[in-house]
């Protein structure tokens, strides 16, 4: 029984027989890595630039979250945001999502 308590596994449909449920190890799913920054430029359909702490610039959206909560962001502000290293843009900008603005 302890075995199973120290592996946290997923379960996961088969395409083939949607009643056989096969089970994914979670190292399966693309890490997100956290990173701060601060707003550059507001664009529209709440998007963001965002520069982080590293001078790298990143295409930022709102999360679900904190649009529910009505958290306003503007341009200066300090933001935590979620990174994808798999993400991209066709312009080769990073998409991240915005988790947390500091005050």
């Amino acid at each position: 029984m302890a075995e199973y308590e120290n592996k946290p596994k997923k379960v996961k449909f088969d395409e083939d027989d949607k009643a056989k449920k096969v089970e994914l190890e979670e190292d399966d799913k693309p890490k997100k890595v956290e990173l701060e920054g601060i707003v550059a430029e507001k664009l529209p359909n709440n998007l963001f630039i965002v520069e982080l702490d590293n001078s790298l610039k990143v295409l930022a959206h709102v999360s679900g979250r904190m649009k529910m909560n009505c958290i306003n962001i503007l341009p200066s502000d300090r933001v935590k945001v979620e990174l994808n290293p798999n993400d991209k843009t066709k312009d080769g900008r990073f998409r991240a999502k915005i988790v947390f603005r500091s005050k």
